[in-house]
């Protein structure tokens, strides 16, 4: 009997070891599995879009009616400065010319003067780090000077400010962060003039 009892409490004593590493064992997985450290999410930044100021000068070449004619043409050159504005595909263009035309023979002189101020807003419809192709819409104001001589006798006659209708599509180069050409075909529709503008430049 002493001897079946010894080997009870040494069964209980085994079991009891047992136990005791099952548990121990369990609890050093589950702090194992807490500290392990949460993995950490990526945030890709997003570079902010950027805002360009382009200053200029530019030149065009107009083709017009003859003032009094509805059937002859005449091409007139008219230099020019802008300012534009670049806000990812759009584009705001300020632009301000000035178109002189002389004619007349021998004494008899005519002499106009007309200053244009548009505003142009733009689509870019091909976004290229170099080349853009572009349309635009928008519109101005004109006022126009004429100065008549006839002999030793003389006349100015400054007309009323007028309203501009614009249409425009053209090619963009970007040589550099400072450089850029464009050319641009262009229809002005003046409030006083009735066939349409055409300018190039």
């Amino acid at each position: 009997n002493s001897s079946a009892g010894a080997e009870g409490d040494a069964m209980i004593r085994i079991l009891i070891l047992f136990s005791t590493l099952f548990f121990v064992s369990e609890a050093f997985a589950q702090s194992t599995e807490v500290a392990a450290p949460a993995p950490e999410a990526v945030v890709e930044e997003v570079p902010a879009a950027k805002v360009d100021v382009k200053l200029g000068l530019g030149y065009q070449a107009r083709l017009e009616k003859s003032p009094g004619s509805t059937e002859q043409t005449q091409t007139l050159e008219s230099p020019s400065i802008f300012a534009q504005v670049d806000y990812l595909e759009y584009e705001i263009h300020t632009e301000l010319e000035r178109v002189q035309h002389d004619t007349g023979e021998g004494s008899y002189r005519i002499q106009s003067s007309r200053l244009e101020l548009l505003f142009i807003g733009r689509y870019r419809l091909m976004l290229d780090p170099q080349w853009t192709v572009f349309g635009g819409l928008g519109g101005g104001f004109g006022k126009e000077t004429v100065r008549t001589s006839v002999g030793g006798s003389k006349a100015t006659h400054t007309g009323d400010t007028e309203k501009i209708g614009a249409l425009e599509a053209g090619l963009q180069y970007q040589f550099d962060e400072r450089f850029f050409a464009e050319a641009s075909a262009r229809g002005l529709k003046l409030e006083n003039f009735e066939p349409w503008v055409v300018t190039m430049g």
